[in-house]
């Protein structure tokens, strides 16, 4: 989830409990905790693969939140006039805790228990940028401030308002992944995978994805609108939404994941990208082209293909002629225009 948001939970979970002992210290030391694990997001100036490589592992591993806690306790309890290590540190845990909460319901994937594993987890449940759980922290947090004699209650009752629309995006997953298997058993598809992705603007848009040995699934749903079909697409959000349709006219449209080729048969026994297809949850070869004396190949992960011109950790394999690797590399995909079949 985006930091922002992770730095107003710290500052909730502070005045929900923390501030009448340790003050705007304590405001401070929750704000920090919560944003503390994203610190890893500095390897995004070194490129796409570092990004990924390194981006959610330590900050979020489970492994590292005690010590990460007793290093924001001492350096809070030495250094500021409220002496109270153990509140210290046990804000610290939550504001870690709570870092991981949000980030393990994106569907980016987070690297719990790194460095021992690099398995990536995601529970599927809030898009990456929630407008509504940004919006019930903010809300929830301006209470806090102007109504301080009732500052702590405001901001547990805020808390278990999150915890409530968190139930609601649980409730509605299940939802929509029941549409999702609902399709593959009446096409009778062998899924290896079948998942669905919250998508951006509201709770009750997602995603869903069939994954099968050769081909993967896609299909739009809008659970609220019982008739999405009638949005006008002249607007750049209309034609987002315009993608989505009610729960019995969902249209699935299909990838081919890797048609069969030899330059894609030698792309995929690349390092690079193994590492790609690591990170990938739903890879698929989307253009494969001549450009005089080379052959270009460019693989893209089908989580990201909502967002019209927004093609996120493209990656591409350049061969000459002769089948020798000229580059491979992550590019900027937005410049491209693709389509499944239906």
């Amino acid at each position: 989830m985006d930091t922002i948001t992770h730095g107003i939970a710290g500052a909730v979970i502070a005045k929900a409990g923390f501030s009448k002992r340790l003050g705007k210290t304590g405001t401070v030391a929750g704000v920090i905790s919560a944003i503390l694990p994203d610190a890893d997001i500095i390897f995004r100036f070194f490129g796409d693969e570092a990004f990924l490589k390194y981006h959610r592992g330590l900050g979020n591993s489970l492994f590292f939140m005690i010590p990460l806690a007793l290093f924001i306790a001492l350096i809070f309890n030495r250094f500021s006039k409220k002496k109270a290590f153990g509140l210290f540190f046990l804000l610290a845990i939550l504001g870690i805790m709570s870092h991981n909460f949000l980030d393990l319901q994106t569907s980016f994937g987070t690297m719990l228990l790194y460095p021992f594993s690099d398995r990536r987890f995601s529970l599927d449940l809030v898009f990456i940028i929630d407008l509504y759980y940004t919006g019930l922290f903010i809300a929830g947090l301006i209470i806090a401030y102007l109504w301080k004699k009732r500052g702590e209650a405001i901001s547990i009752l805020t808390l278990l308002t999150i915890i409530l629309y968190t139930g609601l995006c649980a409730y509605n997953h299940s939802k929509a992944i029941s549409l999702a298997k609902d399709f593959a058993s009446n096409q009778k598809l062998n899924a290896i995978n079948i998942s669905s992705l919250p998508q951006p603007l509201s709770p009750f848009l997602w995603a869903n994805y069939i994954d099968t040995e050769k081909e993967i699934y896609q299909g739009f749903v809008d659970l609220k609108n019982k008739n999405p079909e009638t949005i006008k697409p002249d607007t750049y959000i209309g034609r987002f939404k315009s993608k989505f349709r009610s729960p019995k006219n969902v249209e699935y449209k299909f990838w081919v994941k890797f048609p069969d080729s030899p330059f894609a048969d030698m792309a995929l026994k690349l390092e690079g990208l193994k590492f790609f297809l690591w990170f990938a949850r739903f890879p698929v070869l989307i253009e494969e082209k001549d450009d005089g004396d080379l052959h270009i190949l460019r693989f893209f992960d089908l989580q990201f293909s909502a967002m019209e011109g927004r093609y996120p950790f493209l990656y591409e394999v350049v061969f000459n002629r002769q089948g020798n690797v000229i580059s491979q590399k992550f590019i900027n995909g937005s410049f491209l225009r693709f389509k499944g079949k239906s």
